[in-house]
C-alpha cells in the first residue's frame, strides 16, 4: 500500500474475527506467533485489505479510558473482647480502620476518634472507656461496617 493510498475500512464482521486473531501474536511459541500472522494476512487479503489498513485502523481508533482506580481494600480489625477495657495498640487499629471506612465523619466524631488516639499514645498500655465513649466508638464502628 503506497502511503498516499486512503486506508480501506475495515468491517464489523472483519474486526471481530481480527480481535479473537490478535491475541494469538503473543504467544511464547515462534510458530503460533508466525501462524497466526499468516492467518491474519489471509484473512485481510481475502477482503481486499492489508496490514497497512489493519494499522490505520489501530492508529485511528479512538483511545479507551482508563479504568478507575481499585478502592483500597476495607480495614477490618479484629473485634476487640471488651469495648470499656482496651489496649492502646487495639484503640489505634480500631481509630485507623474507622478512618480509613467511614468517608463520611463529622467534625465532632472525628475530634472524639482525635482524642482517642492521643488517650493511646499518652494514657499507658490500656484505654478505659466510659459507657458514654463506648456506645460512641461502638456506634461509629457499626457506620463504617466494622461490626
Amino acid at each position: 500500500m503506497a502511503a498516499t493510498t486512503k486506508a480501506r475500512p475495515i468491517p464489523d464482521a472483519i474486526r471481530k474475527r481480527l480481535a479473537q486473531m490478535l491475541p494469538l501474536l503473543s504467544s511464547d511459541n515462534a510458530g503460533e506467533c508466525a501462524a497466526a500472522a499468516g492467518a491474519i494476512g489471509r484473512l485481510l487479503k481475502g477482503h481486499g485489505l492489508d496490514w497497512h489498513d489493519l494499522t490505520a485502523a489501530v492508529a485511528d481508533a479512538p483511545t479507551a479510558s482508563p479504568r478507575p482506580p481499585e478502592p483500597p481494600p476495607r480495614r477490618e480489625p479484629p473485634p476487640p473482647p471488651d469495648m470499656h477495657n482496651l489496649t492502646a495498640a487495639e484503640v489505634k487499629e480500631l481509630v485507623a480502620a474507622i478512618r480509613a471506612n467511614h468517608p463520611f465523619l463529622n467534625d465532632r466524631s472525628k475530634g472524639f476518634l482525635e482524642s482517642q488516639m492521643e488517650r493511646a499514645r499518652f494514657g499507658g498500655s490500656r484505654v478505659l472507656f466510659t459507657e458514654k465513649q463506648r456506645k460512641w466508638l461502638m456506634d461509629l464502628t457499626q457506620q463504617a461496617g466494622l461490626a
